[in-house]
Order: C-alpha cells, then structure tokens, then sequence
C-alpha cells in the first residue's frame, strides 16, 4: 500500500515516486522532465503546514452508501461534524422516483447525479456530488466519462486562476464479470488515461486482489495497473475500507502532495465500506455563505423611542404629498434603525434541525469506538461498535420523530412550512456558463449573459404605430372621495395584532421595531 508523508513541497517527488514504482514492476523508467512536475508547481501555492487539519484545506467526504436514501440523516450527522466542502458518494440506489428534493443537504448543492439504469430501480450503483453552495465548481463530461457506467467528474475553481478536477467512479464488482463488463473495464482503462491533469479520483473500483505495497495482481487487472502508471497517478489510502478487510475504494492523484490527510472516519448508517475524509491543502474560491441583517431583539429602542417622539410631524409634513410624506417618514425611521439597531451575521448551519445534544454525544461515542477498533482490530470492539451503530439508527429516529411531532403541534405555522418546503423543493445552481471559451462564474456576469440571451430574442415592436390611450373626462377626476377616518388608536391596535416574529415588508421594518415604537410612529 502507498502511503505519501506530509512533506515540503519538492518538484520532482511525484515523478521520483512513479519512477519506483515502474522499477518495482520491472518496467522501464520515463524519460525525466515530465510536464506534471511544471503543471505540479502551479498548484503550490501554499507551503504544507504542520498542522494537517488546517482551516485552509479542501474536505472532501467519500463513501460508497449502499443505498443513499435510509441513510440521509446519518450522512447529515457526518455533515455537521465534518463540515465537508465536498461529498462524493457512489452506489445511492436512486431511480427516477427518487427526486432531488428527497435527496438535498441544507446549505448544499447537487452538482451531478447519475442514477443507475441498466439495474433494476438502479441497484447496485449510482453516483451522486454534493458541493457546499460557497465552493465555485461545476460538472465537466467527456466521450470517456460518458462511456463508461459509471462515472462522473467536477471541476472546482481555486484562487491562483486554476481548477482541480475530482473523479467519482463506481465500477460493478467482478462477480458480475460478462464480455459488457470487460468492455466496461477497458473504457475505465481510457477514462484513466485520459484523466485530467491535476486530478483527484475517488470511488469503488472492486479491485480488492491488488497488492499495493508490492504493486502487484493478476492477469485481468494488470491493466488497470498499467493505466495507472502510464498516467503517474498515486494510490493514497494506506487503510482498509471494507468490512472484509479488503480496499475496493481508492483514492488516486497526480498530486499527492497536496494530499495533507485521508481518514478512516466510520461507516454511514448500515454501510459496509467505511467513509473517507480526504484533506486537501488548497486556495479554493469560497463565496460567503452567510446573510447580514439587523438584530431587532437589541436595538436601542429607548433612545428612538426619544428621537422620534421630539419631531414635530405636523410641520415636517407640510406641504407635501402623501408619497413626499412617505419618504420623508421611511427616511428617518431607517436612519433610527441605521444609527440604534446592530447588524447581525446570519450564518447557515448545517445541523439538522432535529439533532439534539444527546443524540450527538452518541454519535462522537460510535466514532471513538471506530476508531478504537481500527486500532486494535479487535473483535470485542467491533460487536461493541456494531451494537452502538443500531443505537445511533435507532436514536435518529426518534429524534427526528420528536421534532417533526413537536413541530405539527405547536401553532408557529412559518416554522412548520419552513420545513416542510425544505424538503419538497431543490433549488438548481445555475451556472458556471463558458462563453465564447471563457468561462463565467461570478453571479453579476452569469446574470449579464443571460440577459443579453434574453434581449436578443425579444421582438422588436414597431413604435410608430403605437395605439394612443384614452384620455378620461376631467370632470370624472372632479369627483370627491367620501371621508376616510384613521385614528391613531386604529393604527395602535392594528400594529399591536401582527405577529411578532413575521418577516419583515418591502419596506424592511420589522413587526418588533414596530410595536416597540408603536405609540411614537403611530401619530405621522
């Protein structure tokens, strides 16, 4: 098995590495001076520090499910504790009855989802990326990618103006071995081979008869072996992955140097193979995932309730309209909230709603134990682990039971529908669009292009024969109106029956600022 040690960075040592690698196998060694080392610097641009989990890396959480849907709220257990940038999951099991909605992760998005369809209802395969909505990345495909069943690919954007391309790949387990899947098994051996440069391919190959340390195997995988080489990839996990003891899923690069960590971090719900997290030290474009709005429950109420009751709004409204008006009063009450109400950063969790502090305590207890019996290998620990794992099942259950119960009983209808919404709907990432061989990501320029799109496909009306409007009578325009009575005691009472914790209007003064300045706002 391979193992790449953090080390500074050094130009010639993924060559160096392949070239031992062909002198193991008895093949003869490259001509030096490989374009991956010039195409290895650019992606230096960071010096690997010490501290391996370092906030500047890329996560990314891989896992082969085994069926994706009775697992989501423990893979959105994995979420909150990881925080991944990036998940890459191979057999999800989904169909066509499977909607994304029923799949979607808070404060992710679906980037691709390739569902299996030479299966029954896609057992036995299917793939699926998820992205955090703040990472800029973007699915790429190709005749090699296409081809062969199945396989996926995303490019993400990184800050020196270059892209890090990342594989997911299933490949159906020998057992299934008929004359389509040793044509399948080519088109992975030129999928390989045609892989990007500076890439990451992750994914269940299902070949577990590979002797990493010794590279060595048998006749019918000795070509992937040669892709393998041909293409100077590295095999970074020095662990095994499944509950046999055996290591289906790899973890491939041209770059293992940026490869800072991989861990063994237990399996997700039922699964056989365990999920691995991959730490990546890169500059990633990272948008920021967060709102800022006021903290209304702070404001210095006493102090505007002073301002305000000092103004004398009769003559302040003099002479003016009833839209002049407006704008006069909207303009000093936003100048209240301005200089007497404090921002505040809404960040995006993604907890799940329905994760109490018990249930996570379980969870972190499962992960020790994992990681107890990876060490040890002891059976005890593992019967340990297997009877925590349906505890952890169990729990979820019924947290989420509790919470979707409390929710329906309580009378806040806003958080009820929240939820609901959350998963019925999925909103698509529109974007990143390549125009004329660039490519365009920022949301000012993606909003530019398809506007641009849009106008030129608008019929251009002839605006010399515009029909002219019919003028009303003046004297209809004479007619008085019948009296209006507003009352300031109306007004009280109005402000005072809305809802405290509704949204606020377009006119973005919230019901609380409202009613704690009710009797001061009340008069103009």
């Amino acid at each position: 098995m391979i193992r790449v040690p953090i080390r500074e960075s050094n130009d010639n040592s993924t060559a160096n590495l392949t070239r031992s690698l062909r002198e193991i196998r008895g093949a003869p060694p490259r001509a030096q001076g490989s374009k991956l080392q010039e195409e290895t610097v650019k992606f230096n641009t960071m010096t690997t520090c010490d501290n391996a989990l370092s906030k500047d890396n890329l996560i990314v959480l891989y896992s082969n499910t085994c069926s994706l849907k009775n697992k989501l709220d423990e893979l959105s257990i994995f979420v909150t504790e990881y925080n991944p940038d990036l998940i890459l999951l191979c057999e999800t099991w989904a169909n066509s009855d499977t909607t994304n909605a029923f799949l979607t992760l808070d404060n992710y998005n679906i980037i691709c989802r390739h569902d299996r369809t030479d299966t029954t209802c896609g057992i036995g395969g299917g793939l699926i990326v998820y992205a955090k909505k703040s990472i800029n990345c973007r699915e790429v495909t190709n005749d090699n990618i296409s081809d062969f069943n199945q396989a996926c690919a995303i490019n993400v954007s990184l800050m020196n103006n270059t892209e890090l391309c990342f594989y997911l790949i299933y490949r159906p387990h020998n057992t299934y071995d008929t004359r389509s899947v040793e044509v399948n098994n080519d088109k992975l051996i030129n999928l390989i081979k045609s892989a990007k440069k500076n890439c990451f391919l992750f994914g269940d190959f299902n070949y577990s008869n590979i002797d990493w340390k010794n590279m060595r195997t048998d006749k019918k995988t000795m070509n992937f072996l040669d892709a393998i080489d041909d293409r100077f990839l590295v095999q970074c996990i020095d662990f095994t992955t499944h509950k046999s003891g055996t290591k289906p899923d790899l973890v491939l690069s041209d770059i293992p140097e940026l490869l800072n960590d991989i861990q063994s971090v237990g399996n997700i719900g039922s699964s056989d193979h365990t999920a691995i997290l991959a730490y990546i030290n890169v500059d990633v474009i990272n948008s920021k995932n967060e709102t800022t709005g006021k903290n209304w429950y702070k404001g210095d109420y006493d102090r505007i309730r002073l301002n305000l009751s000092s103004i004398d709004w009769h003559n302040v409204f003099a002479d003016k309209n009833s839209i002049e008006s407006w704008d006069l009063f909207y303009m000093i009450v936003d100048n209240e909230i301005e200089n007497h109400v404090p921002d505040k950063v809404y960040k995006q969790s993604n907890r799940p709603k329905w994760m109490n502090r018990d249930l996570l305590k379980l969870v972190r207890k499962k992960r020790r134990l994992w990681k107890l019996f990876r060490k040890s290998r002891d059976q005890i620990h593992y019967k340990q682990y297997r009877v925590l794992e349906k505890k952890v099942k169990n729990s979820v259950r019924k947290a989420k039971k509790s919470f979707e119960k409390k929710l329906a009983s309580e009378d806040n209808k806003r958080a009820f529908f929240k939820y609901v919404n959350n998963k019925r709907t999925v909103r698509e990432k529109i974007g990143p669009l390549k125009v004329n061989g660039s490519i365009i990501d920022e949301n000012e320029g993606i909003a530019s292009v398809l506007n641009s799109f849009f106008a030129s496909v608008f019929t251009e009306e002839n605006t010399s024969e515009i029909p002219r409007q019919h003028i009303v009578k003046d004297d209809i325009c004479n007619i008085p109106c019948s009296e209006i009575s507003v009352t300031k005691k109306a007004i009280i009472k109005k402000i005072n029956n809305l809802k405290r914790q509704s949204a606020p209007r377009p006119d973005k003064i919230s019901v609380s600022f409202q009613q704690e300045t009710v009797e001061e706002i009340s008069t103009p």
